[in-house]
């Protein structure tokens, strides 16, 4: 896997199925992609950004008059999951167990699940797959006219997954597989590979966002209160609420901002197949949030490295 991809012929398969499947933006100057802060259409409006064919807004792409694929193109790894993304959001795909058959999400105590009723001997037949298990990837669902997408990015070859999209499937991390990645030995070598391409400057920033001291602490109540009486001040009516700050509650807050920016740091730095990008390639990568690989790794090279968050409120 590399991050160029098996050729460069797919952007303009890739183009067009975004394109297509993102919601439209029109009307007050508008024309484009409205990505309504959902991760998938958020992945995709920013693909199309980094393919030459929007410029970033803040409610999604706007399109441009003179769309251009840009030379380097942006990472391959990074352009197949948000084509997964986004086929998964619209349920374009479908990942399948190991027989085939489709996977029920388990079901939590007290939840509601709905079902259609059908009468007996009338039920819909459920299409077979028609990617085939390979390479540790199961079988799956594609919508047979997208199948071309996917054959164009080099996932998908005579029907069956091919060897180079198993780690791909790796930040996809579908439910159905039940993949075991952490145990892998693959996954060792590349934490390997991530300790020994992590910047000294890395590390140090790790280091330093574990590092929650009870003056922090005191000093984000005391931000947060003085937030706080601005906001009475402003609207007398929230005086009603109970607006307690506890140092509790915000070293709480801290460490939940401090493993996020940690994640921040894997989710544009780093990647399984190089470790940590160099300059020119953290240009092409796309900061794809939400990646439960990168969160992986993180988790790993933090005990590697011996950094961990406090559990409990320092002294």
């Amino acid at each position: 896997m590399t991050a160029t991809g098996p050729h460069t012929d797919w952007p303009a398969p890739v183009i067009a199925y975004l394109a297509a499947a993102l919601p439209r933006e029109t009307g007050d100057g508008r024309d484009g992609w409205n990505d309504h802060a959902m991760t998938a259409w958020q992945f995709g409006c920013m693909a199309l950004v980094a393919l030459g064919q929007a410029q970033p807004e803040p409610w999604g792409a706007q399109r441009i008059n003179t769309p251009k694929i840009p030379s380097p193109l942006p990472r391959w790894d990074d352009i197949c999951w948000v084509v997964l993304s986004v086929m998964d959001q619209k349920r374009d795909i479908e990942y399948r167990t190991a027989d085939g058959s489709r996977f029920e999400t388990p079901r939590r105590a007290g939840q509601f699940v709905v079902r259609p009723i059908y009468p007996e001997g009338q039920e819909p037949r459920v299409p077979k797959p028609n990617i085939a298990a390979a390479f540790g990837c199961g079988p799956a669902r594609v919508r047979p006219d997208l199948m071309a997408v996917l054959e164009a990015l080099g996932l998908v070859a005579d029907g069956r997954w091919t060897a180079r999209a198993e780690k791909v499937m790796w930040r996809a991390q579908t439910r159905a597989w039940q993949m075991n990645i952490v145990e892998d030995h693959r996954f060792d070598a590349a934490l390997q590979r991530c300790l020994e391409t992590m910047p000294g400057d890395v590390v140090e920033h790790l280091r330093d966002l574990a590092d929650i001291t009870p003056h922090e602490i005191a000093s984000d109540v005391a931000r947060q209160e003085a937030a706080n009486a601005e906001l009475i001040l402003q609207y007398p009516a929230h005086a009603k609420f109970d607006r307690t700050v506890t140092p509790e509650r915000q070293f709480r807050s801290l460490v939940f901002i401090a493993t996020g920016d940690m994640d921040d740091l894997f989710f544009a730095g780093w990647r399984l197949s190089d470790g940590w990008l160099a300059d020119d390639e953290a240009a092409r990568a796309l900061p794809l949030f939400h990646d439960p690989l990168a969160r992986m790794m993180r988790g790993a090279a933090l005990e590697a490295l011996g950094i961990a968050l406090p559990k409990e409120m320092p002294q």
